[in-house]
């Protein structure tokens, strides 16, 4: 298997956002010619793309198209004792994987949903046996990495017949992350609020080329861009959410990556039932029952985290500072110094 769908640190999904489909490109190209200024322009856009979430009480079918048995598997013990990465730690990983390495990758599937989706939305989510009649189609093309469309999208005329989703690996993680986006989340390292991810773009580039095989545009859509305020409804950025991938330090400027992370965040749940309220479990029972931690817990953690992230990225940024004011003041002193030499002789 190649480094492009390698487990670990590498595996990343593609999110598939509602402007690349033609009709969706036409009709944001209208909302442009027909807004009266740039802001005008991203309120609508904005409205647009909200317009993907789903209608409160939906009936959600999902259909498989394929058994999955194809697509490559990491159990839990393997999680662990995975060197190279940065999530093999017991209380990262979600305790579902021990129970889903048992199972068949359609019923691991079915078992993620009922157990971490269904209890905190509003939706109910059916499986049908004839995935043609479904709104969700999930393929298992490992040639395609994985990737899921955004929402309702999944309704759209254009897509009939075709799949919604493909898991080209799976995991709980993955299936989490993937299923995320189906709900309307969008990938974390885009998220534009308090973002302290400063990126060294040509070693993005070098890097999505060599382990994604993605090319610049596809970089700068899934990684380097990040989505306009006044488009983002849930918190502010969230270093463990489900929804973020891990990148190293060497991909940016201040040597500060992030994490890999296996299982929702507090803010993951409590977005995703506030986005979808009524659901079986309120946030906090659904927390502490699953994850034997407050969901008031998990969120310090992550706003801990964020905090350490941004004062280590702070002090990086001033001692570049200092250093390069110190090369500066060296260069004047030592050429004035030269000066009052050739002065004297």
């Amino acid at each position: 298997m190649s480094d492009k769908f390698k487990f670990g640190q590498y595996k990343i999904c593609v999110e598939k956002s509602l402007n690349k489909s033609h009709s969706h490109s036409s009709h944001l190209n209208n909302l442009r010619d027909a807004s009266i200024s740039e802001d005008h322009y991203h309120k609508l856009r904005a409205a647009f793309l909200n317009g993907f979430n789903w209608d409160s009480n939906s009936t959600i079918t999902i259909g498989f198209m394929g058994d999955g048995t194809n697509v490559p598997r990491k159990t839990y013990d393997e999680i662990i004792n995975d060197t190279s990465s940065t999530a093999n730690d017991v209380h990262r990983i979600d305790p579902l994987q021990k129970k889903v390495d048992t199972m068949s990758v359609i019923e691991g599937i079915k078992e993620i949903v009922r157990e971490r989706i269904q209890p905190i939305v509003n939706l109910k989510f059916v499986f049908l046996d004839d995935y043609t009649n479904a709104n969700i189609r999930i393929s298992f093309n490992i040639d395609d990495g994985a990737w899921s469309l955004i929402g309702k999208q999944s309704l759209d005329a254009e897509n009939n017949g075709k799949a919604t989703m493909n898991l080209g690996w799976f995991d709980v993680a993955t299936t989490l992350h993937e299923f995320g986006h189906m709900l309307g989340l969008i990938h974390e390292h885009q998220n534009s609020r308090e973002n302290p991810i400063s990126w060294n773009k040509n070693a993005v580039y070098a890097w999505a080329k060599s382990t994604q095989n993605w090319d610049q545009e596809t970089t700068i859509q899934n990684i380097l861009q990040y989505y306009p305020i006044n488009q983002i409804n849930g918190s502010n950025f969230d270093p463990l959410s489900i929804m973020l991938y891990f990148f190293p330090a060497s991909l940016t400027t201040n040597n500060k990556g992030t994490k890999q992370n296996l299982r929702f965040s507090g803010y993951d749940v409590k977005y995703i039932a506030e986005k979808y309220p009524g659901g079986q479990l309120s946030p906090e029972d659904f927390y502490l029952q699953v994850y034997n931690q407050t969901l008031q817990e998990s969120i310090n953690e992550s706003n801990k985290y964020l905090a350490y992230s941004t004062t280590l990225s702070n002090i990086y940024t001033f001692l570049i500072i200092i250093i390069f004011t110190s090369i500066i003041a060296l260069y004047f002193y030592f050429k004035k110094e030269d000066s009052t030499i050739e002065e004297l002789q």
